[in-house]
């Protein structure tokens, strides 16, 4: 029983060892986004609404499958998209989430598996006033930013634009034919917020998207999850202490079984050798001493109390 409280301790020692280093090491891992793009595309493909895109690359350092939870304005409902993939120009995968609202915000959690995320939602709060549009957009400073890049995108109708903090000259893409707006800017600490205004003329409720030829995307292949070591040494450390625990359990049950025939055996032989050696008649005739029965005459042993003829106890001498 001793050696298997020993052996307990021991495993309880080896698991607290080794979750003692995992522990710190997981804690220098948190999010952490390497950069942010903020795309912002006023009237894209839905009336009177601000299409929001977050185009995310994790720090290398961040664990995969660590969750990730962003805050959306509590218009918006759910995200339109959550998607993931190994490089920026990669297939994207859908990635499952939940969320939950209060007042203020959608709280969107999901867990990626690969170190490019994409998440879009339409927020409906684009304020219009007669021909003149406006949005304000805020990044809430969920997690630091190493770089954060914003894009407005032109609707293809207006006119006048205006965009506070200004993002530079417009550039034309030639894909779609609209007008983008990019700028770069400084990293931000987590709990940091960002502000954007954008203003311009539009008289009509057109779409961007209407003139954009539609090209079919390939089909996407099932998400698998790579595995990393952060992740399985959980379960590697519950697996060694289940399997000590279980070889404790059989050792213990071993010896038990042995101690237990064991006892017996030695019993048995103490037995056995009683038997085998006669016991220490002390007291009687001592050896080399004559001594008869003073009753019948008859000349006793060495070792005798009692006349082995009439059975009348010996007077012995004192010892």
């Amino acid at each position: 029983m001793k050696g298997f409280k020993n052996l307990l301790l021991w495993v309880g020692a080896l698991v607290l060892l080794l979750g003692a280093i995992w522990r710190p090491a997981r804690a220098q891992e948190s999010v952490r986004f390497a950069s942010l793009e903020v795309d912002l595309w006023p009237e894209y493909d839905r009336e009177r609404s601000m299409l929001v895109i977050y185009r995310i690359e994790l720090a290398p350092d961040v664990p995969r499958s660590g969750q990730i939870t962003l805050r959306l304005p509590a218009e918006v409902g759910t995200p339109s998209a959550v998607a993931e993939a190994q490089t920026a120009a990669d297939t994207l995968f859908n990635v499952q989430y939940s969320s939950r609202q209060d007042d203020n915000w959608v709280y969107v959690t999901f867990s990626p598996t690969m170190p490019h995320v994409r998440l879009e939602y339409y927020d409906p709060r684009l304020t219009i006033d007669g021909d003149r549009r406006s949005f304000a957009y805020q990044w809430p400073g969920d997690y630091p930013v190493d770089s954060l890049v914003v894009e407005v995108q032109q609707p293809r109708t207006a006119t006048q634009i205006e965009i506070t903090p200004s993002l530079g000259e417009p550039q034309e893409n030639p894909n779609d034919g609209l007008v983008y707006y990019m700028a770069s800017f400084a990293g931000l600490e987590a709990g940091e917020t960002f502000t954007l205004q954008v203003a311009y003329q539009k008289s009509d409720d057109a779409l961007s998207v209407s003139n954009v030829p539609v090209v079919a995307e390939p089909p996407q292949a099932a998400s698998t999850t790579p595995t990393s070591a952060a992740d399985i040494l959980p379960w590697a450390l519950g697996g060694i202490g289940v399997l000590l625990i279980l070889a404790g359990a059989v050792w213990y049950w071993r010896t038990s079984r042995m101690d237990a025939v064991e006892q017996p055996r030695k019993r048995r032989r103490r037995s056995a050798g009683q038997k085998k050696t006669p016991e220490r008649k002390s007291g009687g005739v001592p050896p080399g001493v004559q001594v008869y029965c003073h009753q019948c005459g008859k000349r006793a042993d060495p070792g005798d109390r009692f006349c082995r003829s009439c059975g009348t106890r010996l007077r012995l001498p004192p010892e």
